[in-house]
């Protein structure tokens, strides 16, 4: 995570993914979000709730609505947005469920798992802000990438 952000690496982090981009820049967590948040919304299991994405933030010019219904299957969460990111989206209840790191390219971090949602879902906007920004990144083809394969 550290060296994928040293280089500005386009990167989506999903579930433990977003995790691991708070905690490698000094997020906290909470480890289990049922005893350490008791009443509230169950996250495991494939249940479907709202998000909202935050007003100014790349993923809200993504998904271009608000709120909208994301799939999750977790238990632990970030706690704390890490220094320099921003909190790009949170639940009904306040729970931190994307970020993003407004001074790179592409790196931005979701609770929730878009490869879950039904086709058509604003889910599919970010995977595709997520293709056109890697493909925008893409290196150019060095001499040696454009030889040919020879047969044997």
């Amino acid at each position: 995570a550290r060296a994928a952000l040293e280089r500005d690496t386009v990167t989506l982090g999903i579930c433990y993914g977003m995790q691991l981009l708070g905690l490698a820049e000094g997020a906290t967590l909470f480890q289990d979000l049922p005893s350490e948040c008791p009443g509230i919304q169950e996250h495991r299991g494939g249940v479907r709730h709202p998000v909202r994405a935050e007003r100014g933030t790349k993923l809200a010019a993504f998904v271009e609505v608000a709120p909208f219904d994301v799939t999750s299957r977790h238990h632990q969460a970030l706690a704390s947005c890490p220094d320099g990111w921003r909190v790009s989206a949170r639940d009904e209840e306040g729970l931190i469920e994307a970020i993003e790191h407004p001074g790179r390219t592409f790196v931005h971090g979701v609770q929730w798992h878009p490869e879950l949602s039904p086709p058509g879902q604003p889910d599919e906007r970010l995977f595709r802000a997520f293709v056109r920004a890697a493909g925008e990144r893409r290196r150019p083809k060095t001499a040696f990438t454009e030889l040919e394969p020879t047969s044997r």
